[in-house]
């Protein structure tokens, strides 16, 4: 149930040209990180007083929840941090970020 309202969340934003039905489980990651990226990139490239910078922190963080639900983590602790890669969580990684509590687990 959680999964489908996170698809339908994300068809306003997607720029994905396939039907949203038909993606896969690893379609939709690679979406979330996509979306994950553009927006990181925003948020660290503007200043912090706009209100826009705002908009894409928070549209971060949105996409970190949906890539947690996922059980993607980003980054491991052996690495720095300037080399952290979305990947599906192992007892080395660091994370979720946000952290799991807000899925109640």
């Amino acid at each position: 149930m959680f999964r489908t309202i996170c698809a339908l969340a994300l068809v306003a934003t997607s720029a994905s040209s396939q039907s949203m039905t038909d993606m896969t489980e690893q379609q939709w990651i690679e979406m979330l990180i996509e979306d994950y990226r553009r927006a990181d990139g925003f948020c660290r490239g503007n200043p912090g007083d706009w209100h826009r910078t705002w908009e894409a922190c928070g549209a971060r963080t949105y996409q970190s929840l949906l890539l947690r639900y996922f059980d993607m983590c980003l980054g491991r602790y052996d690495q720095p941090a300037s080399e952290a890669q979305w990947h599906e969580c192992t007892e080395n990684s660091i994370g979720p970020n946000p952290p799991a509590y807000y899925f109640g687990d």
